[in-house]
């Protein structure tokens, strides 16, 4: 558990006052704990909050409503697009109280159902899809585990993966924040066309 006190701090800090954070950010662990996950894990959870982290350094303090958002985000996951990111905005909701920051968080976790509007979904969703724009070993690595939580054919897989990856490259943009589009945008692109172009050869 030490690789989760870091992240602990933080949820501890985004959370409303008069809940008791701890035994939510370990039912939180559990769930990102599945044995059916390989990419999102509490690392991808980690990995998104670093990415928010980085690009405010220098706004000063951070939004409890982002924070929050990303510790939710998969806290459900299926491999069902719409479905996860409802039910999982819908355990978010079922545990906190009513406030701002509950709305704001349900709200950008649901904008996540569809990557047809990727450009538009907000730094959360920005720190989401950061991994589309990493250095190409990285990125490989990322779709091999993302591809090791789909228990279908290598025909079904190729097919779906060619869809989203052709979907997303015909957005005008992926990043809707200017820091994100600015640090991968590009490389998302070369990434993803990459990786198209191979799926065609298959």
């Amino acid at each position: 558990m030490n690789f989760a006190k870091g992240l602990y701090w933080h949820f501890k800090n985004a959370m409303p006052v008069g809940l008791d954070p701890l035994p939510i950010f370990l039912d939180l662990v559990h769930r990102y704990s599945e044995p059916h996950r390989r990419y999102h894990t509490v690392l991808h959870v980690e990995d998104c909050l670093n990415e928010y982290l980085n690009a405010i350094k220098n706004d000063g303090a951070t939004d409890p409503a982002v924070v929050l958002a990303i510790f939710w985000h998969d806290a459900v996951y299926q491999g069902v697009s719409g479905d996860d990111e409802s039910r999982s905005a819908d355990l978010l909701e079922g545990v906190l109280p009513p406030s701002a920051a509950r709305y704001s968080a349900a709200s950008m976790i649901r904008k996540t159902d569809s990557y047809a509007y990727a450009g538009s979904f907000g730094i959360m969703g920005d720190c989401d899809l950061a991994g589309l724009g990493k250095a190409w070993p990285e990125y490989e690595q990322n779709r091999a585990r993302i591809r090791a939580e789909y228990r279908v054919s290598d025909a079904y897989w190729n097919a779906g993966r060619a869809k989203f990856l052709a979907s997303m490259l015909a957005l005008p943009r992926i990043f809707s924040t200017e820091d994100f589009y600015g640090r991968y945008e590009a490389r998302a692109r070369e990434n993803m066309s990459r990786e198209l172009a191979a799926l065609g050869e298959k």
